[in-house]
Parts: structure tokens; C-alpha cells; sequence
């Protein structure tokens, strides 16, 4: 099933869904072979079955994982439909027939509803609205540090695939292509700046220290939650110009000054980001990984990488993509 996801992933790059779909026809249509022997006919037949099923559960795969597909071409649905009822109805094969009929149902059942994109705009008036019931100095760390962990596994589970490919969260039609994946760096932004500002808001140096205790409590709890992305920024607020030249506010941290190291883990780059890598190999149950970097692996993978190599598809490239991808989108479940 790797390479199916191999496939269904990347296709959409070199051909429309609706040409992938006539060469899965052609592929199911198997001529049989003439003039041989029963025992190459009886192999013959076995290999043809064999193809006739693995089409139909390419097309059973695509249509339970990627239905938008089907859902945003109203030729490419009406088509595989119709092709599926064909199958269904040929009274030839049972287990074809069983497979077509489950994918026919996948297509006739109801669309799941689309999950709402949490914009810049709603993060602002959801905080201004909490702002009103309580202050920030007022919410214990570990209650803060659960909500992040919660909103930003809700984005990082709606991300799929394709925002992947080709780099699209770099690219002017951004919020296109890579929706989730640039609401996760609008939030990362976003949750940046907020430590800064809370800090640096402080107008007295005890006051500061305390606030910034405070971060490195939340940045800990998100770190033992394994929401790493969150550590990232808060880790990225708190090393800001800004906020890292206070010296006086620092020494006043005590212990807590420790947690500095803990939770630069998650950006260093030493040994290309080796801390980070066994952080996430040891990771266990549901995680929320640091995206920026495996975005930097894929922008390094389709630079160093043709697509395409004496005219063919350069599956090399394709498959080093999924493996990325595969390891970024592992927690989702």
C-alpha cells in the first residue's frame, strides 16, 4: 500500500485524475492469450485476476483516501461510477464484485464535512474573547499548555499529503495548496510574537522574570504532551532579540533557566537536527512534530532531485518524498 500512496500522491503532478483513471481501465482490460497450452492458459487467467484485482484496489485506495478527488470532478465520479457498476453487474468474478460494490458504496455515502481553517483572524478574536474572562498571569501553565497541544494537533490531523508536494507552502497561491501547513506557521508566528509581547509588556523586572518563568512551564508541559511544533515557538519567542538580552530578567530564573536547553532540542540544527530526529523516533501515541524541520528535507529533496531523468519518471525522488512525508504525517491517527 506504500507505493499506492506513492502514486496517488505524486500522479497529480504529470497527469489529471481522470487520465490516471482511463490507464487503470486499459490495465484491467487484460486480453487472454490464444494458442497455448492449458497449463500457460490456467497461469494466464491467474495473472489476469491477479491484475484485475490489484486495479480495483488502487481505485477502492484512492477513493477512501484522497475522495476529494471524486468529490471536485463531477466527470472523473460519473465515469468511475459508472465504470464500478459495470464490474459489479458482470456477474464474473465475486471478488471483484465485492470490491467494486465497496467502493461504489465509499462514493454514494455522504461527504464528511470539511474541517473549519482556524485564520489568523479567529486565532486573534478567540484570544481577545478568552482575554475578557481571564488574564494570561491568571491561567496555570499546564491548563495553557494543554489547549495549545489540542489546537495545533486539530490543525497538524487536517493536513494531507499533497500540501507536500513541490513545496507549496512557499509558493504565492500558498493557501491553496498548502492550506494546514500554512496555519501551522501563522499559529507558530502568531504564538512567537505573543511570548514576546507578554514578556516584554511587563514593565517591572520581577514581573518580567515571572512571566518568562511562566513560558518555560508551558514550553515544558507541550514538551512532555510531545507537542513539539508548540515548543518550537515558544522556544523561538523566548530567543528573540528582544526577550534573549535580558540578562537581569534571566538571572532571576533560578532552576528554571534550565529548561532553556531542554527546550531548544527541538530547533537546534547540530548533526542536522539529531536531537530532535530520536526525540521523534522515541515519540510514542499521539505527537505533534516541529514542521519546519521535514519542510526543510522536502525543499532539499525536489532541489537536489530532476523530477524526471532521459524522459522517465524519476521514482527515486518520489519515494525519498513519501518516506518524508510518511515520517511527518505518522502521528495523525
Amino acid at each position: 500500500e506504500k507505493m499506492v500512496d506513492m502514486v496517488l500522491t505524486n500522479y497529480n503532478l504529470s497527469a489529471t485524475p481522470l487520465e490516471l483513471l482511463v490507464l487503470l481501465m486499459r490495465r484491467f482490460c487484460v486480453p487472454p492469450t490464444c494458442n497455448v497450452s492449458p497449463e500457460e492458459s490456467e497461469t494466464s487467467a491467474s495473472k489476469q485476476g491477479t491484475i484485475r484485482m490489484s486495479v480495483l484496489i488502487f481505485i477502492n485506495i484512492w477513493i477512501r483516501k484522497y475522495c476529494v478527488d471524486f468529490q471536485n470532478d463531477d466527470q472523473l465520479n460519473s465515469t468511475v461510477i459508472r465504470y464500478l457498476e459495470l464490474i459489479k453487474n458482470s456477474k464474473l468474478n465475486g471478488e471483484e464484485e465485492e470490491v467494486a460494490s465497496l467502493s461504489l458504496n465509499l462514493l454514494k455515502s455522504p461527504a464528511p464535512e470539511t474541517t473549519h481553517l482556524h485564520t489568523v483572524e479567529d486565532l486573534k478574536k478567540a484570544g481577545e474573547e478568552s482575554s475578557k474572562e481571564k488574564k494570561f498571569d491568571k491561567v496555570k501553565a499546564t491548563v495553557f499548555a494543554e489547549q495549545l497541544t489540542l489546537r495545533h494537533f486539530a490543525i497538524y490531523q487536517s493536513i494531507t499529503p499533497r500540501e507536500f508536494l513541490k513545496t507549496g507552502w512557499s509558493k504565492p497561491d500558498k493557501k491553496e495548496r498548502s492550506p494546514f501547513i500554512v496555519e501551522m506557521t501563522e499559529h507558530y508566528n502568531s504564538l512567537a510574537r505573543f511570548v514576546q509581547r507578554t514578556i516584554l509588556s511587563a514593565t517591572e523586572l520581577r514581573k518580567r522574570a515571572q512571566v518568562m518563568t511562566k513560558w518555560l512551564e508551558i514550553g515544558d508541559c507541550c514538551f512532555e504532551h510531545q507537542s513539539y511544533h508548540a515548543v518550537g515557538a515558544i522556544y523561538a519567542g523566548l530567543s528573540s532579540d528582544a526577550v534573549y538580552r535580558l540578562w537581569k530578567t534571566k538571572e532571576l530564573l533560578g532552576k528554571k533557566a534550565k529548561l532553556f536547553d531542554k527546550l531548544k532540542q527541538i530547533i537546534k540544527r547540530d548533526g542536522n537536527s539529531k536531537d530532535y530526529r530520536t526525540l521523534l523516533e522515541n515519540s510514542f501515541s499521539s505527537c505533534v512534530p516541529y514542521l519546519p524541520t521535514f519542510c526543510g528535507d522536502l525543499e532539499k529533496t525536489e532541489t537536489a532531485n530532476e523530477s524526471s531523468i532521459l524522459g522517465m519518471i524519476n521514482f527515486y525522488k518520489h519515494q525519498t518524498r513519501m518516506d518524508i512525508i510518511i515520517k511527518v504525517l505518522r502521528f495523525q491517527q
